[in-house]
């Protein structure tokens, strides 16, 4: 009896031990408890996760063929696995044909620093790499999943996924890739593909490389999503993708796409190229009913060594999108080719535009296209919707377009790449390198990389107040710097007493400026003696050494007035030897100003002519060939007459 109950006992322990739930940290490798991943995942399948368990990869490993998915329901919520190199190890694990996959398993954190940084030290990688293959995969009820710190795919075994995200069925939410080297070809769908993502999805801080050429090439596609949920595509360099004959995106969103998208602090384009790309596009896609935040991006529409069919910095198809403080720049000469395209099926009003830097160098490249083009700038804003009145056109130096797109030394402190910091809180207030953005009158700079040199004249404000037929503008500065002056420029927008043809930008005056400064300034400027209408002023800053920038244009109608007939005092009375004369009507029609003299002859007709309603005439009379005298001005509307007395004294 007692042997029996001592078997007993032993066999009890035995299963005990063999079904307990591990935990604490486990070493991968020739010398630890697994040689490889595949063998550790197939016992966490059989026997959970209690509390944290850590796998420490101790040295390089090779995954067999065919690998174990990670499929254990027991990691959710406190019971969390992590999986990083062990201290001052820096291993290459490397997948033969089927790619580390992680399928009905939560809580999971893939984190390549061995001392628990933002380095780098573990390479992931696909032995032979090619059309369909992918290095992680992430796919059903996986949620909060992270892959941080790795080098993912390699530039000489190109796989066509770095990170492939796939579940048939649910979304994978709060999964966060982070500060990865990731190599691919995305000519399936994406070096990084996001499919049915779901809420607090990010990717940031990446470097995506498109090393190898397929027939089609997307650097970060997001494709299915649902409900808006909200995903951040933030702080990502992707200078470098090879495609062959079919499309060639940057960052994409699919057409069944229905995030709530923040695109933000992103370094797209540079070193893009084709043998013979159908269409070639640095950001393209905005669909579906979420909003759309695409802001502080730096787009770089380089020359790929063919001519696609057509190419934009940013297409968008249909949404609502706000696209703001970002510089696009084509440096290149194609007629296909713009900053801004909208797509037939894009309703324009959905579309928020300004404090961009829009800039095609080339003379056949455009700044936009909806329905038809719009070339120059200055012709864009002019579209219904008014978008861009803050933004400018302008070449930008950086350090080197073919490898990242920061602010050069030439542009650190050119005041045209001014930003507007109300987006600031949309992006943590922070660049692609997370260095703290400039905020208020020192900032900040538009694009991706925040320069480290203050802006040197900050305009705090720009208004422009109407008084009878003079525009009168007051603007101030906070700081400036070698500071000459301010050109004033106007620009009818509409003339109700002449026609316009000329809808350019004219010179109208000029005010000093104060020099280098701390102290705030204000100025103003009057621009007298206009004929009713709507005009835009802005203001153009000149330094010392002759360059300039544009600050924001404020538009004002000028002469608007009460419908009623009137005939008001000359002024100067008594005059010499020109006065002026306004006038106003109640409704639109013919009207006649004529002045007599006190025997009752007509001596000038200043005015006949239709009037519209609401508006203040002005007429100048001279009297220079007349006798001094008394004179009487007659307004004539509809068989009504109004008159005033009018002294000349020579």
């Amino acid at each position: 009896m007692t042997r029996i109950l001592t078997l007993l006992c032993v066999l009890t322990l035995g299963a005990s031990l063999a079904f307990a739930q591990l935990s604490g940290e486990i070493h991968i490798g020739s010398g630890g408890s697994y040689a490889t991943l595949s063998d550790a995942f197939a016992a966490i399948n059989s026997s959970g996760v209690s509390g944290t368990l850590t796998l420490l990869i101790d040295e390089d490993i090779t995954e067999p063929s065919t690998t174990t998915n990670l499929n254990s329901p027991t990691l959710t919520g406190s019971n969390k696995l992590v999986i990083k190199p062990n201290t001052s190890a820096n291993p290459i694990i490397t997948v033969q044909s089927e790619p580390i996959e992680i399928n009905q398993a939560s809580q999971v954190t893939i984190d390549g620093s061995n001392d628990g940084s933002s380095s780098q030290n573990m390479i992931i990688r696909h032995m032979t790499g090619g059309s369909g293959t992918s290095v992680i995969r992430i796919r059903a009820n996986s949620d909060t999943v992270t892959v941080k710190n790795c080098i993912i795919g390699s530039a000489t075994s190109v796989p066509d996924f770095a990170i492939r995200v796939d579940p048939s069925s649910s979304t994978v939410d709060a999964l966060t890739i982070m500060n990865n080297e990731l190599h691919g070809m995305g000519a399936t769908n994406g070096i990084v593909y996001l499919y049915k993502v779901g809420a607090n999805t990010n990717v940031t801080q990446n470097v995506v490389y498109g090393d190898s050429a397929g027939t089609k090439a997307y650097g970060i596609n997001l494709s299915n999503t649902s409900g808006s949920p909200a995903i951040s595509i933030s702080g990502n360099q992707i200078n470098v993708i090879k495609c062959g004959s079919g499309d060639m995106v940057g960052i994409r969103e699919e057409y069944d796409a229905d995030a709530s998208l923040l695109i933000a602090n992103n370094m797209v384009g540079g070193t893009f190229t084709s043998s013979s790309a159908a269409n070639y596009y640095l950001l393209l896609g905005f669909y579906g009913s979420g909003a759309k935040q695409v802001y502080f991006n730096t787009l770089y529409l380089n020359s790929i060594g063919s001519t696609p069919f057509a190419a934009a910095c940013v297409y968008m198809d249909f949404g609502t999108v706000d696209f703001k403080n970002n510089i696009a720049i084509i440096p290149w000469n194609y007629s296909a080719a713009y900053c801004i395209y909208m797509d037939f099926n894009f309703t324009p009003a959905d579309l928020t535009s300004d404090y961009n830097d829009l800039y095609d160098q080339g003379a056949g490249s455009k700044i936009a296209y909806v329905t038809t083009d719009y070339d120059p700038l200055s012709t864009w804003k002019l579209y219904a919707t008014s978008p861009d009145q803050n933004s400018h056109s302008f070449a930008v130096n950086f350090e080197n377009t073919a490898s990242n797109l920061h602010i050069g030394a030439l542009s650190l402190g050119d005041p045209q790449l001014l930003g507007d910091d109300t987006y600031n809180s949309a992006v943590s207030s922070l660049d692609i390198d997370g260095d703290t953005r400039h905020t208020g009158v020192d900032g900040p700079y538009i694009g991706a990389d925040e320069g480290s040199v203050l802006l040197p004249v900050q305009l705090v404000s720009l208004n422009a107040t109407s008084e009878r037929l003079d525009a009168v503008l007051t603007w101030s500065t906070a700081t400036e710097t070698n500071n000459y002056g301010f050109d004033v420029e106007r620009r009818p927008v509409s003339n109700l007493q002449s026609s316009v043809s000329n809808l350019q930008w004219t010179k109208v005056g000029f005010v000093p400026g104060s020099g280098t400064s701390t102290s705030p300034h204000e100025y103003s400027y009057r621009d007298a003696g206009l004929e009713p209408g709507r005009y835009a002023y802005r203001i153009k800053q000149i330094d010392n050494d002759g360059t300039f920038a544009y600050y924001a244009a404020a538009e004002i109608e000028v002469g608007a007035a009460p419908k009623v007939l009137a005939l008001n005092p000359n002024f100067p009375n008594p005059f010499n030897p020109v006065t002026n004369i306004e006038f106003t009507v109640p409704d639109n029609g013919r009207v006649r100003l004529k002045v007599f003299n006190v025997i009752g002859q007509e001596v000038a007709t200043l005015f006949d002519a239709e009037a519209e309603a609401g508006r203040i005439y002005q007429a100048t009379f001279n009297a220079a060939s007349l006798p001094s005298g008394v004179y009487v001005s007659r307004l004539e509307f509809r068989g009504k007459s109004l008159l005033r007395k009018m002294v000349l004294m020579k």
